[in-house]
């Protein structure tokens, strides 16, 4: 039974996958253009899908991913502040992060989004951010209270060896649901 439904999941995967794609290929779309959220959440699906069911997409979209990643970035300030507050910060910079760790190890670490001197910056936002007892500069319409993913914050600390800059926000890092990412990059700060 088992095998049953992981047969049919990775079908499923493969299924949407091939949609993703094929509409990424055909169309220009104007979440490309954006410095917000939207742009690291689809691109980051759209380049992960390829990754994984069409390697060959991606490397004929890879201009269009590390340009539309770019845009995104831009949304942030010098300073790497983001202007609508943590819940947005771990929402659409997580997915970036994301997005570039999986371009990294794909492709050996040629396409290196965390190279890009903002990337660092950005990836500074919650220890400028968070106060006594995980109260945050809160701002827009996020909590009062920071909540970071392990994921993204191990993800971080991976390729910037930020651990000790982080120890003040570990306690604002709450326990995670089971996503995927938090699995996978979940490791002990």
């Amino acid at each position: 039974v088992l095998i049953n439904l992981l047969e049919n999941a990775k079908k499923y995967a493969y299924e949407n996958s091939l949609i993703i794609v094929s509409a990424h290929e055909n169309n220009d779309f104007v979440w490309e253009k954006y410095t917000s959220n939207w742009t690291a959440v689809c691109t980051g699906c759209v380049a992960i899908s390829m990754m994984y069911a069409f390697p060959d997409a991606l490397e004929r979209s890879i201009e269009r991913i590390t340009k539309a990643s770019e845009v995104f970035l831009s949304g942030f300030s010098d300073e790497g502040v983001c202007f609508e507050g943590p819940v947005y910060w771990g929402y659409g910079f997580g997915n970036f992060v994301y997005l570039a760790d999986a371009l990294f190890e794909f492709t050996e670490g040629k396409i290196n989004l965390f190279d890009i001197k903002k990337t660092k910056k950005v990836a500074e936002y919650p220890k400028y951010s968070v106060l006594c007892g995980g109260a945050s500069v809160s701002f827009s319409d996020s909590s009062r209270i920071a909540r970071f993913s392990k994921g993204v914050m191990a993800c971080l600390n991976k390729h910037y060896d930020i651990k000790n800059s982080f120890l003040v926000i570990i306690s604002a890092i709450p326990k995670q649901t089971a996503t995927i990412p938090n699995i996978i990059n979940t490791h002990d700060f």
